[in-house]
């Protein structure tokens, strides 16, 4: 599926669009060391400008070092996204990417919302910072199955194997959603599902979505906006309005208009349930907005 990825829509070298002042944008090529059917599980993608390898690792192309989880939390994430937790969300989420189209999943996580995405349109590309997630995703690809462990109390779990039955036509990428590796108006939808609230910059992350979507394409966004300052500066919202409200007034234009952004609100909702089963007598729940909007 890389070798589709990288003849489709092309991944570029991120280290010479931050060194280079004319924003020149040079596209790697892919040399592979192990496969497996289809995939390309180790191997490197290089810059024919600055000679940068980005080295492929078990499936994923890694932009960069990217963050890991403990295991614990990686298996709440698998089962948040493959056990029947959350079947209500997700009946609620919208398709958005169009037919013979290319998706991208903006902070896809364990990549639920990728493969659903990809049922629909003919590629779909999954970007996440988080390689322990990117890893499972792509590992759930190959064997076309999700396995994990279910915790129950402090000493019992159980192994889980999910019935989800993943698509082909998707790839996972590790890097980081300020500095994609992608060209501008590269896809005909994107997708961010409660991720606005967990990146270094707000603003730019969606400014960077914006960049990569063709006018015309379709934007999904979906969050709780549970802002943290140890992690997000420059929050979404203001002492008078509610972050779902900024947002909307942003992504049409009427807040920080020099942003440029230029949409259309197709539907919005609010108090979608989102939930993560910590064990049987514990879970983190969220009330999750949402915004489906075109570009203009």
């Amino acid at each position: 599926m890389l070798a589709e990825a990288l003849e489709r829509i092309g991944l570029y070298c991120t280290s010479c669009r931050q060194a280079d002042d004319r924003i020149v944008q040079h596209r790697l090529t892919c040399l592979p060391d192990k496969t497996e059917g289809s995939y390309i599980i180790s191997g490197s993608l290089e810059c024919p400008n600055c000679g940068t390898l980005y080295p492929i690792t078990n499936g994923v192309p890694r932009f960069f070092e990217g963050m890991a989880s403990p295991e614990i939390q990686l298996n709440q994430y698998l089962d948040s996204h493959y056990g029947g937790t959350n079947e209500s969300y997700w009946d609620q989420i919208p398709i958005t990417a169009p037919h013979n189209g290319v998706h991208l999943d903006a902070g896809c996580g364990v990549g639920r919302n990728t493969f659903e995405s990809a049922r629909h349109t003919a590629f779909a590309v999954g970007l996440d910072a988080n390689a322990g997630y990117l890893e499972a995703a792509a590992a759930i690809q190959r064997k076309g199955r999700a396995n994990y462990r279910k915790k129950h109390r402090a000493m019992a779990d159980t192994e889980v194997e999910s019935k989800f039955v993943p698509p082909e036509n998707v790839i996972f990428v590790l890097a980081d959603i300020h500095n994609p590796p992608f060209l501008m108006e590269t896809f005909d939808s994107v997708s961010a599902l409660n991720v606005i609230d967990s990146v270094a910059q707000p603003l730019l992350a969606l400014g960077q979505m914006d960049a990569a979507l063709k006018a015309g394409g379709r934007l999904l966004l979906s969050s709780p906006y549970t802002w943290t300052e140890s992690i997000s500066k420059g929050w979404l919202e203001t002492p008078e309005q509610t972050p779902h409200a900024f947002v909307l007034d942003l992504l049409t234009g009427s807040a920080l208009p020099w942003c440029g952004f230029r949409y259309r609100i197709l539907s919005e909702k609010s108090g979608i349930e989102w939930r993560i089963q910590a064990q049987d007598t514990m879970a983190y729940v969220y009330s999750v907005d949402l915004i489906e909007a075109e570009k203009i």
